[in-house]
């Protein structure tokens, strides 16, 4: 699970810093982008099955899709709402690209950063417990749904108590790292 979210903020956010600091990557690269991002990343399950029958690589790459869009999505909208007079202050006191970069850009969208992040965990928990359920071997997923099968209630409530411990303890942990690293947004 952590394998695909790790791999999806490593993409998403140099692609949203891009995409939000260049017009033309925004022009070109977003209308193929929002083709894809509204299709629900449980629909991907089959043909990740076919590409990967491994449940391993599926779980992958399906919790690549599901954080992915938050953690771009965000990222960009970060960038968006720096305020312009920032940017223009520092240019027109000869800041370099590099320090507007990360002495403006950088601070001004690690919130929304770690909004799409703790969005993102969210969703690539919905998305495992799911493709657990339809194809896995093991996990919470198929804890729960094997218990189903077997129509055992108490099995039920633990696999789901479970999931919803691993997604709080997820999110709260996202949460301290995101006000470690952006402290100035304590409230």
């Amino acid at each position: 699970m952590f394998l695909g979210f790790g791999i999806a903020a490593a993409l998403a956010v140099p692609l949203g810093i891009w995409m939000g600091t260049s017009t033309r990557a925004r022009q070109s690269v977003f209308p193929i982008l929002e083709i894809v991002r509204p299709i629900p990343p449980v629909a991907w399950l089959p043909l990740a099955i076919l590409f990967w029958p491994s449940s391993e690589m599926t779980m992958v790459y399906l919790t690549f899709i599901g954080a992915f869009f938050p953690i771009f999505i965000n990222v960009l909208a970060g960038i968006d709402n720096v305020d312009i007079r920032y940017i223009q202050a520092a240019r027109s006191l000869g800041a370099s690209r590099g320090a507007m970069f990360w002495k403006i850009l950088v601070p001004a969208t690690l919130p929304s950063l770690f909004t799409g992040l703790t969005i993102a965990i969210a969703i690539t928990w919905e998305v495992v417990i799911a493709a657990e359920m339809a194809s896995g071997s093991d996990g919470l997923g198929y804890l729960t749904w094997n218990s189903y099968m077997s129509q055992s209630m108490v099995g039920i409530i633990i696999g789901m108590i479970s999931i919803g411990v691993a997604g709080l303890l997820s999110s709260v942990a996202m949460n301290l790292i995101g006000r470690t690293a952006a402290p100035w947004t304590r409230r």
